[in-house]
């Protein structure tokens, strides 16, 4: 697994006050070759979310508290610890989601397809931690700024499939629906044209993270494709195939 660790403004450990972890797919159409992009609030992203994990909800709030209430080291651990286990069920509390299965909750209220994990590559095949500083997370509740320094975690999988997107099986959230979530099916290098095209638009910082993100991934996954004997890599090769050079994509720098 190759592992991108992305810190445009040199931010160090001891000032991280989230930590985020994430994991999206690329889905692979069996049958033709195409892969699933979301758009969302004006950004092409990967289909996939957060992964809950109480432990990490807990830190990250105590370091906030301890930053900017003045708490000590312990009185905001034991503040945090009190609200994240009130917000928790008993069984997210006890463990934290898996990647795999979080995934498969993801997609299926994002594209209505139920997946199972055999249709999911059990370890993901790049990891990317982007550290931002002055992240606007349009979280000012309790006193809690509005901008953070971030640590976000995101882990990529190959996912396959031969069904349908259904819409009457999606349960977008409340800021999916604000951001006119749609997902396409595009070759590969429709997509990476559809986001070169984005990218002289979308201007702002989030859409650039995103962007940035879906260049890294698919410097990653392509070759993975062309190494393999798949069917459904197969399928992929022959859509960026080039007459000049067979490995060769275009993309904007």
């Amino acid at each position: 697994m190759n592992t991108v660790v992305i810190n445009p403004d040199f931010v160090e450990t001891k000032d991280i006050e989230q930590v985020k972890y994430k994991a999206r797919a690329i889905i692979v159409n069996k049958k033709t070759g195409e892969i699933a992009i979301n758009l969302c609030w004006d950004q092409y992203m990967f289909p996939g979310g957060g992964i809950e994990n109480k432990e990490e909800k807990i830190r990250e709030l105590g370091r906030i508290l301890q930053k900017y209430k003045k708490l000590s080291e312990d009185e905001a651990y034991n503040a945090a610890y009190a609200w994240v286990v009130s917000k928790f069920t008993e069984e997210v509390a006890g463990k934290q989601e898996k990647a795999v299965e979080g995934l498969i909750r993801e997609i299926a209220e994002e594209l209505g397809i139920k997946l199972n994990k055999e249709d999911i590559t059990p370890k993901p095949f790049l990891e990317i931690k982007r550290i931002d500083k002055n992240l606007d997370v349009n979280e000012n509740a309790r006193g809690v700024p509005d901008t953070i320094n971030r640590e976000t975690i995101t882990d990529f999988f190959i996912a396959t499939t031969d069904k349908k997107m259904d819409n009457k099986r999606t349960q977008l959230s409340l800021d999916e629906k604000r951001g006119h979530l749609k997902t396409y099916y595009m070759k590969i290098n429709e997509a990476i044209e559809a986001v070169n095209e984005k990218k002289k638009t979308a201007l702002d910082r989030k859409n650039k993270i995103y962007h940035q993100e879906f260049d890294i991934v698919m410097d990653s996954f392509v070759p993975l494709v062309l190494e393999s004997n798949e069917d459904w890599a197969k399928l992929i090769k022959e859509q960026i195939v080039q007459k000049d050079d067979a490995t060769k994509i275009s993309r904007d720098d």
